[in-house]
């Protein structure tokens, strides 16, 4: 038993007399013998990979030596498959392996209220926090004072308040996150164990758009207002709603922030920023020099 390509035996290969219960398998050099079977007994020959092979039983008698029988290769060709989301819709791989995430795409993860992108991000493979809060995460087993955290090219230091159970960026405003977990180029010099690289909507638009939100935590409000062709007005405004209500929600983050702890809350509760002002300016169709 040989096959069709370089000639080699088949060992392995399975016979069978159809119509009746006679079977066996080749040797280890593919041979093999029937007796007392019927001359007009039709063989079966087959073997992972290759097509079948019908022999009559009397083409394999009174020959001078052993017949050799081939078998062909059995090619089938697939359809052609194209990935359209590998992860989920949102998440994009890039070439340098950065992930591109589109947090409008992305949507809310389950059991969240908001799409904030810090807590997003910990669904990614390699990147986790251990107390599980937004200014402690850990990126390919580094430590949080080694990720490089950016707002709009901008080094941010503080990422999360209320010791980091609540992220310090507006989850609505923000249009892109660029994460880089594998190796930073070089013009992040900061990033040892990775790169966080928040980018707002940079898109002059004609029309005013921005939306406004409410949780029991606080209220927030963004907007662009086009003021003209090359520019645009960009807001972002944040207030907690604990100095007139002390939700639910609230009272059950106080206790998990202070939990085995001697310290204690002496104040109200506010976001250190309150309002955030961003500029566009657009270079399209401007000339220099």
């Amino acid at each position: 038993m040989l096959d069709n390509f370089e000639q080699n035996t088949i060992p392995g290969a399975t016979v069978q007399v159809l119509d009746t219960e006679i079977a066996l398998i080749t040797d280890f050099d593919g041979k093999f013998i029937l007796e007392n079977i019927p001359r007009k007994a039709v063989l079966q020959i087959q073997h992972l990979g290759f097509k079948p092979l019908f022999v009559i039983a009397e083409e394999l008698v009174n020959l001078e030596s052993c017949a050799e029988l081939v078998l062909a290769q059995n090619v089938q060709q697939l359809d052609e498959v194209v990935v359209i989301e590998l992860l989920t819709s949102g998440l994009v791989k890039q070439t340098d392996a950065s992930i591109e995430l589109n947090t409008g795409a992305f949507g809310i993860l389950p059991g969240s209220i908001e799409p904030d992108v810090l807590q997003t991000i910990q669904a990614l493979p390699g990147i986790k926090s251990i107390d599980e809060t937004v200014s402690d995460i850990n990126i390919r087993g580094g430590t949080n004072d080694q990720n490089l955290i950016l707002w709009d090219g901008i080094k941010m230091y503080q990422s999360g308040h209320f010791f980091g159970l609540i992220s310090a960026f507006n989850p609505y405003l923000t249009d892109k996150v660029t994460i880089i977990k594998n190796g930073t180029s070089s013009e992040y010099g900061d990033g040892v164990s990775g790169v966080i690289n928040m980018e707002t909507k940079n898109e002059l638009t004609d029309t005013y758009f921005g939306g406004a939100g409410a949780n029991f935590i606080s209220a927030d409000v963004f907007g662009q207002i086009p003021l003209g062709e090359k520019l645009a007005f960009q807001f972002s405004a944040r207030r907690s709603l604990t100095d007139f209500l002390n939700t639910p929600a609230y009272n059950q983050f106080s206790v998990r922030a202070f939990q085995d702890s001697e310290v204690t809350q002496n104040g109200s509760f506010s976001f250190m920023i309150s309002l955030e002002n961003y500029y566009m300016i657009s270079m399209k169709n401007t000339r220099l020099g």
